[in-house]
């Protein structure tokens, strides 16, 4: 008898135990869900879907309209994912991040007329110039169904980039030889300071506290005369005080470690004690693998202490894990001929806790990797692909990233990205 029920239990366990994965994989939710309710603000340059021409340059007739995308992603429901057309202005020619308010409400998107491969890159009469190429500060609703632009802020040439400050209330941007300050008004900004600087500008990054700067920047006088040339862009720090921006000093490295050589879209780390860059500035099919390198901020006058050489041909952006452990490096690849069939790019993921720090390995993602952030907890990282026009996602397993089976849906081209929390009703 006691054989019997013994085997009965046994028998009952087991059955239960099947019955309990059949339905928890029943109810596993068939689409993506984050931990956290979160916003992607993804901003598309229709440009981008264009072929270079027979010399290698942008086509600028464009079949395309600039659009912007906002996606939110939520514990128990589908993504939401709403794209508008023809409102933005976007460029894909700058550091691949944007702003978001601090509550998900409102974007922050800079468009300007810089074009490299343009002689009139530096005109001074801005007024003839087609819409997509003003140089202007677009302040989007987010809230609203249709993605109203509450604002649109005419800047002096050329704001590259736009960060939001960590206080919730201030909002930078780089204009060419200065950083405009700007205080939030309900939906609208505010002029609070504009800061002349002695370098143009092209991009940056705050620190958590507030009260630094880290700029990449042209460090000689730039004129018409070199629109399309190379030029000599270094790393700058910068105080902050209030909407009171000063230079401090010019961020060097020992000649033991390499080199700075084009210095693109610097990020810090979320305690603050480093910060990374890239070198290559952005373009791939140089024939040239770039580093990535390291600049350590507690130092009485902070410096670059490590580099990682060779990471791949082309960096366009990063972003470190909440954890500070662990960063991920988006390598263009070959993608410079924009033809997304024959291109092909990758994700370099970088111990941070090792001493100096590595990297770790390399894998592939859709061509021309632009805009990537973490999840607020960790969990997950998005990178946005120009010409895949989605975002990827990855679940995040200490040092592992493993490919989601979803995407997020963009408008044609996404070309940065931003992100923050949904709104509270």
């Amino acid at each position: 008898m006691t054989s019997f029920n013994s085997g009965r239990f046994v028998v009952g366990a087991f059955v239960w135990l099947l019955t309990w994965h059949a339905t928890g994989q029943a109810e596993e939710p068939s689409y993506l869900t984050t931990g956290t309710p979160i916003r992607l603000l993804s901003a598309n340059d229709g440009a981008t879907v264009i072929q270079l021409d027979e010399n290698g340059l942008f086509d600028r007739t464009k079949t395309i309209s600039d659009s912007i995308t906002v996606i939110d992603l939520d514990r128990d429901e589908p993504p939401s994912v709403r794209t508008v057309f023809e409102t933005v202005p976007v460029t894909i020619t700058g550091p691949p991040h944007m702003a978001m308010s601090k509550d998900g409400r409102l974007g922050f998107v800079t468009n300007h007329s810089w074009q490299p491969d343009d002689p009139t890159c530096l005109t001074t009469d801005y007024s003839t110039l087609p819409a997509d190429r003003q140089n202007v500060l677009s302040v989007i609703d987010l809230d609203s169904p249709n993605l109203t632009v509450s604002q649109t802020i005419e800047l002096p040439p050329h704001p590259w980039h736009v960060r939001m400050h960590p206080d919730g209330q201030h909002v930078i941007v780089t204009c060419w030889r200065e950083f405009c300050v700007y205080k939030i008004v309900g939906k609208e900004l505010e002029l609070a300071r504009t800061n002349p600087t002695p370098f143009i500008q092209v991009g940056f990054d705050i620190s958590p506290k507030g009260d630094r700067i880290i700029a990449t920047a042209l460090s000689h006088d730039y004129t018409e005369n070199d629109c399309g040339k190379d030029v000599d862009v270094q790393v700058y720090l910068f105080s902050v005080d209030g909407d009171r921006i000063e230079f401090l000093h010019q961020v060097k490295m020992s000649p033991k470690l390499g080199s700075i050589d084009g210095p693109f879209a610097p990020r810090f780390s979320p305690d603050g004690k480093r910060v990374l860059f890239m070198n290559g500035a952005g373009v791939p099919n140089k024939g040239v693998l770039d580093a990535v390198l390291s600049i350590d901020m507690t130092l009485e006058q902070p410096a670059v202490t490590e580099a990682i050489p060779q990471v791949a041909d082309g960096l366009e952006s990063l972003a470190i894990h909440p954890d500070g452990d662990m960063a991920v490096v988006t390598c263009l690849g070959n993608t410079a001929n924009y033809n997304a069939t024959q291109a092909f790019s990758r994700l370099a993921i970088i111990d941070l806790k090792s001493k100096p720090m590595r990297m770790l390995a390399q894998i592939p993602v859709e061509a021309g990797p632009q805009g990537i952030e973490f999840s607020p907890t960790g969990d997950k990282l998005f990178v946005g692909c120009a010409f895949a026009h989605h975002v990827a996602v990855y679940d995040v397993e200490g040092f592992r990233l493993i490919r989601s089976p979803y995407i997020l849906p963009t408008g044609h081209g996404h070309a940065s990205l931003a992100i923050g929390p949904q709104p509270n009703e």
